[in-house]
This record gives structure tokens, C-alpha cells and sequence, in this order.
């Protein structure tokens, strides 16, 4: 049988990184960001990347303008993914125009990654 500890990484047996590290070695650095073991860009860098700044200069948008008035969107980056088509951005990044701001074909205008298309902007 299979024993956590005989040196032997027994996948077969259910033994893994998160489970039996002396045998299978960290799940961090496996190249892979496993959550279900906990790994997140605070406990594990190499896999799941660097966390974005946490001084409250980030925010959830929907314009790539303005924050929006959710705390729990603008909590982290991945709250921001599942609040509509919010973008995570630096909070007050932008003085120009907003998502579907009129802009009348005024280019170097828009917010981030906006373009103006018409007479309004839009990604």
C-alpha cells in the first residue's frame, strides 16, 4: 500500500501536493494557481501572479471612467469580473470621457482602452 511519507507520490492513492507534500512536493510553483488548495497571489506568487495594490487605489468600472458604487465589486479584481462589463482599474486614472460619453470623433479623449467610434465612445 501506499503510505503519506514513503517518498513516493502515489496519485493513484489520492496522494498530492495539497495533501502529502513530503512526498509530493508544494502545490506553489507546480506552474498551475490551484485555489482549491488555497494558492492565491498573496500565498503564491509564482503560480496565480502578483496581487494588484491593495491601498485602495483600484476600483471596479463600468465607464473605464468612474468607480462604481459597490463596495464588493470594488473589493478586489476578481469581485470586478463578475459585476457586468466592469474593467479593474487605478481610481481616478482618467479625466476624459467615460464609456459612451459623447465624443464627437475626438480620439485622444477617451479613457483607457476606449475609442471613439461615431459621436460616442466605446471598447
Amino acid at each position: 500500500g501506499s503510505c503519506c511519507g514513503d517518498g513516493y507520490c502515489d496519485d493513484v492513492a489520492g496522494e498530492n501536493c495539497n495533501d502529502c507534500s513530503e512526498d509530493c512536493g508544494s502545490c506553489c510553483g507546480d506552474g498551475s494557481c490551484d485555489s482549491e488548495y488555497g494558492e492565491t497571489c498573496s500565498s503564491c506568487a509564482t503560480d496565480c501572479g502578483a496581487c494588484p495594490p491593495t491601498d485602495g487605489d483600484m476600483c471596479c468600472s463600468s465607464n473605464s471612467k468612474d468607480c462604481l458604487d459597490s463596495d464588493w465589486c470594488n473589493e478586489n479584481e476578481a469581485n470586478c469580473a463578475s459585476c457586468g462589463d466592469a474593467v479593474w482599474m487605478e481610481e481616478g486614472s482618467c479625466n476624459g470621457l467615460g464609456k459612451w460619453e459623447a465624443c464627437t470623433n475626438d480620439q485622444g479623449s477617451c479613457c483607457g482602452s476606449l475609442a471613439c467610434q461615431g459621436d460616442s465612445t466605446s471598447p
